[in-house]
């Protein structure tokens, strides 16, 4: 099963459960991961998503040469 695959049958799951504003926004997140895929480049979603995920991670925002590590999008991208 592809990462695709499991984030659509992962929503079909949720989507029969009883639904409340948290699932709703679940639902809306993983929908809109599905259809990225596969990511290819750094769009504005991907780039603030991966920065706001290294702080809660680290409790603090990366600085410039932590940029270069792999997972965070390179410098010059931001």
């Amino acid at each position: 099963m592809t990462r695709k695959q499991a984030l659509f049958r992962a929503v079909s799951l949720i989507e029969q459960m009883p639904q409340n504003e948290e699932k709703k926004i679940i639902l809306a997140t993983l929908k809109e991961l599905a259809d990225d895929l596969p990511i290819t480049g750094w769009d504005e979603k991907t780039v603030f998503d991966t920065v706001e995920q290294f702080f809660l991670y680290h409790g603090r925002y990366p600085n410039a040469k932590e940029f270069e590590s792999k997972g965070l999008p390179s410098h010059p991208t931001i």
